[in-house]
């Protein structure tokens, strides 16, 4: 399903389509793309995962007015934050996805364009490299002390892994 190109997006009308795009069951598929860019340095691989994760708990609603508070262009739906009509950043949007490799907003258009992208990928069966890759960085966050700062520590510790390509732009999206 693809959003229709028009200027602005409507709450509703991006639910049913994220909705439409989502499938709990390609679970493995958006894992083993996350783990198999880490040796091959393809941030587009990382992309998807984030958003994914965001959707298992995700509920499907209709824009819900907060209790109390008149609607306005501004007014953000009582479930999920996002507003009744948002602009169309679609390209921008996907332009994110293919460089960066994680999730750059909390948007439903957002998760559409993340969810949609990654599922026109092919699946791929990480490599050992990767799974090495991926375990370093789990170490290198369970040993992250309380004084430790994101930017220094960890982002310096994860940029020094051997054989993961990534810039710091890549290493920050993680953070959300």
């Amino acid at each position: 399903m693809e959003l229709p190109e028009k200027k602005t997006l409507q709450h509703n009308e991006l639910i049913k389509s994220i909705f439409a795009v989502y499938n709990p069951e390609d679970k493995a598929k958006y894992t083993s793309l996350f783990l198999s860019g880490f040796s091959t340095n393809k941030p587009v691989w990382r992309s998807g995962l984030a958003t994914f994760a965001v959707m298992q708990s995700f509920p499907r609603h209709d824009f819900t007015l907060r209790q109390g508070q008149e609607l306005t262009r501004i007014s953000p739906c009582e479930v999920c934050s996002c507003f009744m009509e948002m602009n169309n950043r679609k390209d921008f949007i996907i332009d994110c996805f293919y460089e960066v490799g994680g999730l750059v907003g909390f948007g439903l258009q957002n998760y559409y364009c993340y969810l949609s992208e990654t599922n026109k990928l092919d699946r791929v069966a990480p490599k050992k490299e990767d799974f090495r890759i991926f375990s370093e960085i789990i170490n290198i966050l369970l040993e992250a002390r309380p004084g430790d700062t994101v930017k220094k520590t960890i982002q310096s510790g994860i940029g020094k892994i051997q054989g993961f390509k990534s810039n710091t732009e890549q290493r920050q999206t993680w953070k959300h």
